[in-house]
């Protein structure tokens, strides 16, 4: 009589579990439609800042960059400060930090700003300048007029020591 019992249970057992699994539905069902889809934040830190933002932005997020003076760790995610793991819509930031060699600054873009201007900039970002006067214009800057850079050398965006020369072209006033 006891067999006779336990089978029984162990019937209804497999029963329970089988319809249980069906009201549940699968695991992998599309979500219902107008539900947000939330993205998992990955972890970046130790990553090339460029690596790092192809990871954040494959994932379906953007990234939000923070600058951090470590020579040591230049260029690379030193800090992650959205914590990995999260659950974030789709196109939320991921603030990083990356770090950066102090000795060294962006140099900034000085094309088409008078000499005034284009001094205050590099002087601003811990650059020197030397000057060119061109005599007349070549073909790069006929849209440049008269007393304003239309070259610069090295060029807007690049990495220059601190302290370093930045040489920019005018064209002469005549």
């Amino acid at each position: 009589m006891s067999r006779r019992i336990v089978a029984i249970c162990a019937v209804l057992a497999v029963l329970m579990v089988a319809g249980c699994s069906q009201v549940a539905g699968p695991t992998n069902a599309p979500p219902a439609p107008g539900a947000v889809v939330m993205i998992t934040v990955p972890n970046v830190v130790g990553l090339s800042q460029a690596k790092a933002t192809t990871a954040i932005e494959a994932a379906g997020l953007t990234v939000f960059v923070r600058n951090q003076a470590d020579k040591a760790h230049a260029g690379e995610v030193v800090a992650q400060l959205t914590q990995v793991g999260n659950a974030l819509p789709p196109g939320s930031p991921v603030d990083i930090v990356v770090g950066y060699d102090p000795s060294f600054v962006v140099v900034p873009d000085t094309i088409g700003r008078v000499r005034r201007d284009a001094e205050a900039r590099l002087l601003a970002a811990g650059l020197k300048f030397a000057e060119h006067v061109a005599a007349g214009a070549p073909s790069s800057a006929t849209t440049a007029t008269a007393g304003q850079v239309f070259h610069q050398s090295p060029e807007a965006g690049t990495l220059a020591k601190r302290g370093s020369v930045v040489k920019l072209t005018f064209l002469d006033r005549k």
